[in-house]
């Protein structure tokens, strides 16, 4: 309950308590004592309650715990205090002259039934409840049974078709979200001769970082080539301005893994058509390894000598 520490002359203002409990906390600098038990004083200053209606009697502090009953509507007190004295007054809600409650009185007639009041107005809707807690996890089901092995997926990241003639054909910022790759190409040069030699590089790399082996098989006979830390891979040869109108030399090239911190190893194939009737063809098969671990993000094909005629295509996949 609200606790007040008054001193002086003033008034303060209450909540319709039903006591005032007042205990000098500092007595005034003169002041008379009685005979009782407690004691009785006076000379302790002065209460005065008060209501809407105006004020109450003077009621005298005659002691030094003094309980002051209210009577209903008690919104204020008054106070004159001596000089020097201090006191606190709490409001209490019991009401000290409070009598015991009587008996209940009989039970009155029942009044006639009201006439019906009109139907009030939809109340606003509910908040939501809360989530029902989650239901158990069911049983894992048997395993199925393993299905047959899909193919390799591969995605054609470029595709160069040459309209005109070109120095080299480059595949650059290759992505880095495959596993391998594939590079397909049919390529034919504009040297004044049958043949012309097809070179690869990665990450425009000249250094001697190359080595690599391949065999050369053309009718009955096989000849192997190959070179130790050269500066490229020579893949084979396309045809060139003298060999037959209209031969390309086709091939294909896979880098597996292209992505890893190992020397990156390849494979090849090239076959080039006869040259005149007399011959069937070159084929190619090889395979050799870049000296580094860096991943591939360029691949560069180029003609030993020349350019590569306009109808020469080649294409990047990706290999997942």
């Amino acid at each position: 309950m609200p606790t007040y520490t008054v001193s002086g002359s003033g008034t303060q203002a209450v909540s319709s308590p039903g006591s005032l409990a007042v205990v000098v906390t500092v007595l005034p600098t003169s002041y008379g004592e009685g005979k009782g038990n407690p004691a009785e004083y006076w000379g302790l200053g002065w209460l005065r309650l008060g209501t809407a209606h105006g004020y109450l009697p003077v009621l005298p502090i005659s002691g030094i715990n003094h309980l002051v009953p209210c009577p209903n509507g008690t919104t204020i007190f008054g106070y004159d205090l001596p000089d020097g004295e201090t006191i606190t007054v709490e409001e209490r809600s019991e009401v000290p002259y409070a009598g015991p409650t009587g008996p209940p009185g009989s039970t009155g007639a029942t009044g006639a039934t009201g006439a019906a009041g009109a139907t009030g107005a939809t109340g606003a809707a509910g908040a939501t409840g809360a989530a029902g807690a989650t239901g158990a996890t069911g049983a894992t089901g048997a395993a199925g049974a393993t299905g047959p092995t899909g193919p390799s997926g591969s995605t054609i990241i470029t595709d160069t078709n040459l309209s005109g003639s070109a120095a080299s054909i480059d595949f650059a910022s290759i992505p880095n979200t495959y596993v391998s790759l594939e590079v397909e190409f049919l390529l034919r040069g504009d040297q004044v001769a049958v043949s012309n030699s097809i070179i690869v590089t990665f990450n425009n790399d000249t250094s001697a970082a190359y080595t690599w082996l391949n065999m050369n098989t053309g009718g009955a006979s096989v000849v192997p080539s190959g070179a130790l830390n050269s500066t490229h891979f020579l893949l084979g040869t396309e045809a060139a301005a003298s060999s037959a109108s209209n031969a390309f030399a086709a091939g294909r090239l896979w880098i597996a893994f292209y992505q890893s911190g190992q020397w990156k190893v390849i494979e090849w194939q090239v076959y080039q058509p006869k040259n005149t009737s007399t011959t069937e063809g070159v084929l190619y098969r090889g395979g050799g390894a870049w000296q580094s671990t860096a991943a591939i993000t360029e691949i560069t094909l180029t003609p030993q000598s020349g350019n590569f005629i306009a109808g020469s295509r080649a294409r990047l996949k990706g290999i997942a």
